[in-house]
């Protein structure tokens, strides 16, 4: 069973479940690194020191469990103002059993689209 929360509330307080989750454990694509070309010398210097990554960008197809359209639209917004506010919000993705737990730094970045 998987945990997912967002500022330490849980998704299921908003009847709010988890079907799909992309980028969660992609390990995202290096940036690119310096490369200096000195006209005195052969090929590149290339700085290996450092290795830093492009922003991951994860995805969560959501389903909400709701009585009625008007509830729906009631746990609709108050799940989206979790993550809607400024500043970046704490992910947490928990597993059962002894795994370690995922934390992200998140923010939303687009909008939300609902389909029925």
């Amino acid at each position: 069973m998987v945990t997912y929360s967002i500022d330490g509330h849980d998704f299921k307080d908003y009847g709010v479940g988890i079907s799909e989750s992309k980028g969660l454990t992609d390990l995202p694509k290096q940036k690119t690194r310096l490369k200096t070309d000195w006209n005195d010398m052969d090929g590149y210097i290339i700085d290996l020191s450092r290795i830093t990554y492009q922003p991951r960008e994860i995805t969560l197809n959501c389903w909400v469990s709701a009585n009625g359209y008007g509830d729906f639209i009631t746990k609709c917004n108050s799940f989206c103002e979790l993550f809607m506010g400024a500043g970046l919000h704490y992910l947490r993705v928990e597993f059962s059993g002894n795994a370690t737990p995922l934390h992200y730094m998140v923010y939303q970045d687009g909008g939300v689209s609902y389909n029925k």
